[in-house]
């Protein structure tokens, strides 16, 4: 070996810890020491990468980047053109300080750290600087299975047609997890777009002021987890998704001071799927702005259940199309143009507000159940539950207590009652947090500042959890507390009721053969163009920019 050769060797065993038991433990902010099973753990800064953020890293990373390898960023600033992730196992690219992560001058907004056909790969630990003008760079990483993003910040507006993030479980027995990622300064396109195969959880994220939904999660086969968090002033939606089994749980969602332009904001909306979708011990504000409700049927989506959950709609938030003059939605189901009907039910919810026109909750398809709901309005001419050419409903032990008409059959409609009662008030969930009218805290709660993050909450105690989302509890890192880890305590949607349950057509049953004029809102989508991976037929949405519905 040359003179030469020989020193490159020994500069690199210098660099690289080679870790005989195929265990190494790695300092991470805090002082805390964190197991690894790779067989190199590379320092990039003494591997000859720039920490000052002036010259590009991408040549040391791609000569170190390998399987059974950890790269490990120190505290710095680092420029980045590309990182390629392909191909690659038991990996990890990992901060152990503030680190930093600059796009260079000749970064590809849509490749800037990107990859597929991996397994078992971990990104941790980063701070995306992206506050520079016209600037929209990419983390998007697939993996067959084991894909794991862990406190990743990007700050700085979006400036790109790209989606900010994008992650991919290739595999339909593989998963992936995605904990708290946090991106709150928006961007033109989509904030996370995922379409997995198998199954991926977004735990205690924060994703605000993206132009074509906040999670983009209603393409793919595999189910969708987005499990605490904040979601807040997305257009189209905040969440959206469509496959079998997909959750949301314990999560914030608010729309209160939405650009301008952002026509239609929404905090859930099921679409391009069957479902089921599960949304569950969930806080949705709906304060100001246009959109067509908080937890949205689609008429692409199929079945929900809507359990355990608090919503409310202010007089400022109100219907696409309408000049501010009627207000939205808490709950809006579409006829079903493009998907099964499916079925929906909701129950154990709080639906509170005020508002004019309308009502909080409208179904315009069959099969729908409502049990142990309060839905309570101020406002004028506002009616409680609305059921266009709507068969095959049941509204059951709930309170509905409205200016206008409790339950409307509009056109070619049905429901049975049971124990409905049309006076009453309704309980807001959270311990110290009453909301007023216009969906602000009421005077003298402890409320705190709209927009922050998410307030502790008070749990249900019900059964109704899923076994899947036991058995993700159960395989979670036991060193990654999660939203579903704080106190859980029972709590009250509702107060007794002050007057008689109210009496039900003869059988229980009410009837419809009068067409009513339409309150139905704007029902339009578009599904954003995909360029399909030869290889993995992954999809990567290269332009996601509009502002759709």
């Amino acid at each position: 070996m040359s003179e030469e050769g020989t020193r490159s060797l020994l500069h690199r065993r210098g660099i690289i810890k080679t870790v005989g038991a195929g265990v190494a433990a790695s300092a991470v902010p805090g002082g805390t020491a964190v197991a690894s099973d790779h067989v190199e753990v590379v320092d990039i800064v003494e591997a000859g990468a720039d920490d000052t953020g002036t010259e590009p890293i991408d040549d040391v990373f791609a000569d170190h980047a390998g399987d059974d390898t950890r790269i490990e960023f120190p505290e710095g600033r680092y420029r980045v053109n590309d990182l390629t992730l392909y191909g690659l196992t038991n990996f990890a690219m990992v901060g152990t300080g503030e680190a930093v992560l600059v796009p260079g001058d000749e970064y590809d907004p849509r490749t800037w750290i990107a990859g597929t056909n991996n397994r078992d790969v971990r990104v941790e630990n980063f701070v995306i600087d992206n506050t520079g003008e016209g600037v929209g760079s990419s983390l998007t990483v697939h993996a067959y299975d084991g894909l794991v993003v862990r406190d990743v910040t990007k700050r700085g507006h979006h400036d790109a047609g790209t989606a900010a993030f994008g992650f991919r479980v290739i595999e339909a027995d593989g998963t992936g997890t995605v904990e708290r990622l946090r991106a709150a300064d928006g961007g033109d396109s989509v904030g996370i777009y995922t379409d997995p195969v198998g199954e991926i959880t977004y735990r205690d994220c924060h994703v605000e002021l993206f132009a074509n939904n906040g999670v983009y999660g209603s393409l793919g086969t595999g189910a969708v987890h987005v499990d605490g968090g904040l979601y807040r002033n997305n257009n189209v939606a905040s969440v959206r998704l469509g496959a079998p089994g997909s959750t949301v749980t314990g999560a914030t969602f608010r729309v209160d001071d939405p650009p301008d332009d952002y026509g239609n904001c929404r905090a859930v909306r099921v679409a391009d799927g069957p479902g089921p979708v599960a949304i569950e011990d969930c806080e949705i504000r709906m304060i100001s702005g246009r959109g067509t409700g908080g937890v949205v049927g689609a008429f692409s989506g199929g079945s929900f259940t809507v359990r355990d959950t608090a919503i409310h709609v202010g007089p400022r938030y109100t219907t696409v199309g309408s000049g501010g003059t009627r207000t939205s939605y808490a709950i809006h189901v579409d006829p079903a143009t493009e998907a099964e009907v499916g079925s929906r039910t909701i129950e154990d919810t709080v639906i509170t507000g005020a508002g004019d026109r309308v009502a909080p909750v409208e179904f315009a398809r069959d099969d729908n159940e409502l049990r142990n709901v309060c839905v309570e309005q101020s406002g004028e001419d506002r009616a409680g539950i609305v059921f266009h050419d709507s068969a095959d409903n049941v509204v059951s032990d709930s309170t509905v207590s409205v200016p206008g008409e409790a339950i409307v059959l509009d056109g070619d409609s049905s429901v049975d009652r049971d124990g409905v009662s049309t006076d009453g008030s309704c309980a807001w969930p959270t311990e110290g947090d009453a909301v007023g009218d216009d969906g602000g805290e009421a005077a003298g709660t402890a409320g705190g500042e709209a927009g922050g993050p998410p307030k502790p909450r008070r749990r249900t105690g019900t059964a109704s959890r899923s076994a899947a989302a036991a058995r993700r509890r159960a395989t979670s890192s036991p060193s990654t507390a999660t939203s579903r880890d704080r106190p859980r305590a029972t709590r009250r949607l509702t107060t007794a009721t002050r007057s008689p349950t109210t009496a039900p057509s003869p059988g229980g049953r009410l009837t419809s053969r009068t067409r009513t004029p339409s309150t139905a809102s704007l029902r339009t989508s578009r599904r954003p163009t995909t360029w399909m991976s030869r290889s993995t037929g992954s999809r990567f949405p290269p332009s996601l920019s509009g502002r759709t519905s």
